[in-house]
């Protein structure tokens, strides 16, 4: 709803959550701004250093447990450090996007350490794939880009590790790729199964394949343990996902179309009463552009809720505002907008 009310209730209570500093701002048309700023952590350049030297380490430490030779661990210790750089390359690029992520850096390390850890332990079994959910789930909380950058990293690194063959690593590639691609719609539990099937259909193909069309050699042990750990991955990932939303309030429940990612970056402004009632405003053309049917039934209720507020004396432009956006939550689910107007 537009209300100033009760925006400002629901951002303190998020904030408060996430830790962070608010300051408040009341606008000439009386709407409550707040801005969240981040309290002061560590430099990033640190957290990189603690990241390749953690890298290093767990390297170090299962090649001596498996008995390793020096300058296999030394190749692989100088290959993370590699595929770390590219990564804090492409970061580096999207700094500005990157400061407005709640908690980027300590989550982005964990991902990191925890997918590099799953695939140090299951050298032995590479069809366990339990590590692809850190790209999926960086895919899902920040950026599908950089979800599907992180995967091929781990891909590279497995290969080398793990010795793999080269198709498999095809089949690899293709499973994340494929998985990255479908993380938005991996984000909304309406469509999370649809997601998981699609999935695990094209990874049951892709083994058929890989097993030169023998369904013999396809129905096996190991093309199980494959399968589940994609299921196991999908589920970690909506999971991470739905906590790190109700922990930050900042994750939307509906991926936005990249067509309309500059509409919702611009709302993250300041507005005064004068723009969201002008019917060139972003959301309300986002709104049109999703249905006609339900932006037309909003100015309806927008002109009819003006001349309530006149009659009893209230805020008009507040109660026309509220008219206006009163049907905003539908663009979430477009079953549930022809219902609700049929």
């Amino acid at each position: 709803m537009i209300n100033g009310i009760r925006i400002k209730r629901v951002k303190e209570k998020k904030l408060k959550k996430c830790k962070r500093k608010v300051c408040t701002i009341q606008t000439d048309g009386g709407f409550v701004k707040h801005l969240s700023i981040a309290r002061k952590g560590m430099p990033a350049s640190f957290l990189w250093g603690i990241l390749g030297l953690a890298s290093v380490l767990i390297i170090i430490f299962f090649g001596c447990e498996n008995g390793a030779a020096l300058s296999d661990i030394l190749k692989l210790c100088v290959l993370s450090i590699v595929l770390l750089l590219l990564i804090i390359f492409y970061i580096s690029s999207q700094q500005e996007k990157v400061k407005k992520l709640p908690y980027f850096y300590p989550i982005f390390m964990l991902i990191y350490i925890g997918s590099f850890f799953l695939i140090m332990i299951t050298k032995e079994r590479p069809e366990i794939t339990l590590w692809i959910s850190g790209g999926l789930l960086t895919a899902m909380l920040f950026h599908m880009y950089l979800g599907y950058i992180l995967t091929l990293n781990f891909i590279i690194f497995a290969s080398f590790y793990s010795g793999l063959e080269p198709e498999f690593i095809i089949y690899l590639l293709i499973l994340g790729t494929f998985m990255c691609l479908l993380s938005n719609y991996m984000k909304k539990i309406s469509t999370l199964g649809y997601a998981a099937v699609v999935v695990l259909s094209m990874q049951l193909i892709l083994i058929f394949i890989v097993n030169n069309f023998i369904l013999k050699n396809t129905l096996t042990i190991a093309a199980f343990y494959s399968l589940i750990s994609s299921l196991l991955s999908i589920g970690f990932s909506y999971g991470g996902y739905s906590y790190y939303g109700n922990r930050t309030g900042s994750t939307l429940k509906n991926p936005v179309p990249d067509g309309a990612a500059a509409m919702y970056d611009n709302l993250n402004e300041t507005y005064d009463m004068e723009e969201i009632l002008d019917l060139e405003f972003p959301l309300l053309q986002r709104l049109k552009q999703y249905s006609m049917k339900v932006y037309k039934h909003s100015l309806l209720i927008g002109e009819l809720s003006q001349k309530a507020a006149k009659a009893v004396g209230a805020d008009e432009n507040k109660a026309k505002a509220g008219g206006l956006y009163h049907e905003i939550g539908r663009m979430e689910n477009k079953e549930y907008v022809v219902r609700g107007l049929n």
